[in-house]
């Protein structure tokens, strides 16, 4: 089969040994360009329009969004958009609390930034 192949799997493991039997016995085909890549190593190579976030990080900016002695746009504006992606009301409860309007009507709100912000992954 000619062209460009990329065999992804879960297992490092499985993807470990599938590029061996395919390179075993010096096998080689000058019209296949081919990868192999773990599921995790698939994902990493990946370019995406936001930054990915630690557990260590998500207290991090929480703590900085959340607090009631500064108002960190950027930290709300980023808390916002976790608790959109992974449906935490309590989070925008809380930035509704500190007057971050955007947080008080989500539903709207974020749909209409997740749809500007990330539309080939909607």
């Amino acid at each position: 089969m000619p062209g460009q192949v990329l065999y992804v799997m879960l297992s490092p493991y499985l993807v470990e040994n599938a590029s061996n039997l395919y390179y075993s016995f010096g096998y080689d085909n000058s019209r296949q360009e081919i990868d192999f890549m773990s599921f995790s190593e698939y994902l990493g190579a990946m370019k995406v329009p936001w930054e990915a976030i630690t557990a260590d990080g998500f207290e991090k900016l929480k703590a900085e969004a959340l607090d009631p002695q500064s108002y960190n746009k950027k930290a709300k504006d980023a808390l916002f958009e976790y608790a959109l992606i992974y449906y935490e009301t309590s989070i925008f409860r809380r930035l509704a609390e500190l007057k971050y309007r955007k947080a008080e009507d989500w539903e709207r709100e974020g749909f209409n930034r997740m749809e500007r912000k990330f539309p080939p992954f909607l």
